[in-house]
């Protein structure tokens, strides 16, 4: 993941997002060199929002080392 500078959004420009979550499970593996994190997140349409819109993830300072969508693991080269 790519660190972007960060944005500033205003009420004007504010949609309600593409998806919801709908379920957060978290486990986390701690060390002192580095904390593993893995995270279930459920997510749903916005029925509020009308369209087509990529699901997008940011994270900074993160290494994303695998993803899936209901089950089938994505390609991280194409991510």
């Amino acid at each position: 993941m790519q660190d972007a500078p960060s944005q500033t959004v205003f009420l004007k420009d504010y949609m309600p997002p593409a998806y919801l979550v709908e379920d957060v499970h978290l486990t986390f593996r701690l060390d002192p060199n580095a904390t593993h994190v893995t995270a279930r997140i459920r997510f749903t349409p916005n029925t509020a929002r009308t369209g087509k819109h990529p699901l997008r993830l940011d994270g900074h300072s993160m290494e994303l080392r695998s993803a899936s969508i209901n089950g089938q693991v994505l390609d991280l080269d194409t991510l």
